[in-house]
Parts: structure tokens; C-alpha cells; sequence
């Protein structure tokens, strides 16, 4: 990786939801703000995600 690349996080939340045909009791997995000093440490550009750009429901997780 390197400065000025973009990452994209795989949670694999659209297979569960497929397979379940429902997103309910399901959380969705995404970046949490404890990434962002290892984001701004290798000079990430762009991130993106198969979910919303933040964990749901809100919660202490880390990358």
C-alpha cells in the first residue's frame, strides 16, 4: 500500500443478507474512528466499504 491509495473493506454483510433474505438482528460491521490514525498514517486517500462507512449499531469496537 501507499500514499494516496484508496482501501475498501470486504464485511461480507450483502452475502449474509442474501442468504438470511432479511437484515434484521443483523449488525453491519464498518470503519470505526480508532482506524483513522492508521488511515492518516499511510496516507489513505479513500476508503470504502460493502456497508455504511461506520460500524452500526455505534459501539467500543477497533480496526
Amino acid at each position: 500500500m501507499r500514499s494516496g491509495d484508496a482501501v475498501l473493506l470486504r464485511t461480507g454483510y450483502g452475502r449474509v443478507r442474501h442468504e438470511a433474505g432479511t437484515a434484521s438482528g443483523f449488525t453491519q460491521a464498518g470503519w470505526h474512528a480508532s482506524c483513522l490514525p492508521w488511515l492518516h498514517e499511510h496516507g489513505v486517500a479513500l476508503i470504502g466499504a460493502d456497508t455504511p462507512q461506520n460500524v452500526q449499531p455505534w459501539g467500543p469496537t477497533t480496526c
